[in-house]
């Protein structure tokens, strides 16, 4: 299950490999992971872009483009997002959903086998709405402990639910709320 430091992981391995690139050509083989956006303007708004900056926000990979648009790809339990340096063979191209080509010839794709992930496209005044009903990250050296209880003062819930709320907290999810509980020797409810 794809949370916080698995998307971390994943944007620290393709951002070196993505950035500053153009995308030439865009293929969208399912469309059902869109949100918010038809198939024919995502196309229409990668094709030509250069990827600015890859970077993570909550359990979200962001892709930063030249237009000011991002696409934000949240992969879920099944999705993956690689960069090929060959063509893509029938094996690796029988669960992509989106593919990218570059134009020194590299493909990024977004691989998700049950589609259970998502695509968004957003502009500026989106993107800000977006990521504004997000809690803050655990990485920034700005999250202390004070941060922290002051984000969690004032609830009633039981203390995993509201550790895995993402207006709360950005990116914990399922597995590390228990592992955390757990180390803690607090009880989940």
């Amino acid at each position: 299950m794809p949370e916080l430091p698995e998307v971390e992981t994943i944007v620290r391995e393709i951002a070196p490999r993505l950035e500053g690139c153009r995308i030439a050509r865009v293929e969208l083989k399912k469309s059902d992971v869109l949100r918010r956006v038809s198939k024919p303007r995502l196309i229409r708004t990668l094709r030509g872009n250069t990827i600015e900056q890859v970077s993570r926000r909550a359990k979200h990979a962001v892709i930063r483009l030249s237009s000011g648009h991002r696409m934000i790809i949240q992969p879920r339990m099944t999705g993956s997002l690689i960069v090929h340096d060959k063509p893509l063979t029938p094996d690796q191209a029988k669960y992509a959903v989106l593919i990218c080509t570059l134009s020194d010839g590299r493909r990024f794709v977004y691989r998700d086998v049950r589609r259970l992930g998502t695509i968004w496209l957003l502009d500026e005044a989106g993107w800000v709405a977006y990521s504004g009903r997000i809690g803050p990250e655990p990485l920034e050296e700005t999250f202390t402990p004070f941060v922290f209880a002051d984000r969690l003062k004032g609830t009633r819930t039981a203390v995993k639910k509201a550790i895995m709320d993402q207006r709360r907290l950005a990116g914990v999810g399922n597995i590390y709320a228990n592992e955390a509980l757990f180390d803690a020797k607090l009880n989940p409810l």
